[in-house]
């Protein structure tokens, strides 16, 4: 029995001497820089998932729905002269204002689809697409904090998100590179 402890603690001892080295930090790949030969001028397509796409329609109607139903009690109430108190009415229409501005207008303006050119960046939003010619990009942040990223065109602002598109380092690097030349 003696023999038994005296082998168990033989082995303890040659495991602690015997680890396998200490495995150094993670080195972080660098998503600054494109793969070698990327080229920035070829037809290049982000997507994101297609089930994404459609719950944002429907949190889109969703939004509609409810801008229509408040309206619609509105006038009804007024019809009847059954009106809340006026703080009270101005308080959801306020509120309504505030989910159109913070929910609806992101939906809306956000990119599912991205196809890059040599000559352009087409957008395909919620219902339409647009095609903003490299000249015309004004600026392209990317905020740290939101996962959205903002591409200022001439005209209107379009989001982006960091998180939805495929290969979206390759696609802000494309951005960056482009309108810098322009």
């Amino acid at each position: 029995m003696a023999q038994r402890k005296k082998k168990k603690i033989e082995a303890v001892v040659e495991t602690k001497e015997t680890q396998a080295p200490v495995k150094g930090a993670k080195v972080r790949k660098d998503l600054s820089t494109l793969p070698e030969g990327f080229d920035i001028d070829a037809n290049h397509s982000f997507k994101r998932a297609l089930w994404k796409h459609i719950l944002r329609i429907f949190w889109v109607l969703v939004v509609v729905v409810l801008n229509v139903a408040m309206v619609g009690s509105f006038v009804d109430r007024y019809q009847d002269h059954r009106l809340l108190h006026p703080a009270r009415e101005i308080f959801f229409f306020m509120f309504l204002a505030l989910i159109d501005v913070f929910m609806a207008a992101p939906m809306i303006l956000e990119a599912n689809k991205v196809d890059t050119d040599k000559e352009a960046i087409t957008l395909h939003l919620l219902a339409w697409r647009v095609r903003i010619p490299w000249q015309e990009v004004r600026e392209f942040s990317q905020p740290s904090f939101i996962k959205f990223t903002i591409l200022f065109s001439k005209n209107c602002r379009y989001f982006l998100n960091k998180y939805d598109l495929n290969n979206f380092n390759q696609l802000a690097q494309i951005i960056l590179a482009k309108s810098q030349k322009s």
